[in-house]
């Protein structure tokens, strides 16, 4: 297992997938889910473990696709890492898209692992990039 020092040393996975909801709220035309799945890593001698994150809902429109970005300011996903024996939070920061094609887009999520909550040192910011299929593209 690996020794974390940066976002580049994480195995991780992130998924994107909408929910068509009817009655959604005025400029919302759809629903969202932000799924990240993390391998368990070493982080200062100390295994890391989650069973993965799924920030959900949050509304997104095709626009906010095409190289937006959305900060989010309160934590509404009750996530956590397990490491130092304690459940520590992790709040969605912010999510930036890029267009790469029709079908692609790279997607950028910015992670706090809020370690000084439960007193086991200092927050980390990790910044996580991938290429997505883009989940309004249609065939």
């Amino acid at each position: 297992m690996k020794e974390y020092t940066s976002a580049q040393d994480l195995s991780m996975s992130i998924v994107l997938w909408k929910d068509d909801v009817s009655g959604a709220p005025f400029g919302i035309k759809s629903f969202f889910n932000l799924g990240i799945n993390i391998e368990p890593f070493l982080y200062e001698g100390e295994v890391a473990d989650s069973d993965g994150f799924v920030f959900s809902p949050f509304g997104l429109d095709e626009e906010d696709l095409k190289g937006g970005r959305r900060e989010f300011e309160r934590d509404d996903f009750d996530e956590s890492i397990y490491l130092f024996h304690s459940h520590n939070p992790v709040y969605l920061k912010a999510i930036e898209f890029q267009t790469i094609s029709e079908q692609e887009l790279k997607i950028k999520v910015e992670l706090l692992f809020a370690f000084q909550f439960e007193g086991n040192g200092k927050n980390q910011l990790v910044v996580l990039e991938q290429n997505i299929p883009n989940p309004f593209y249609v065939a």
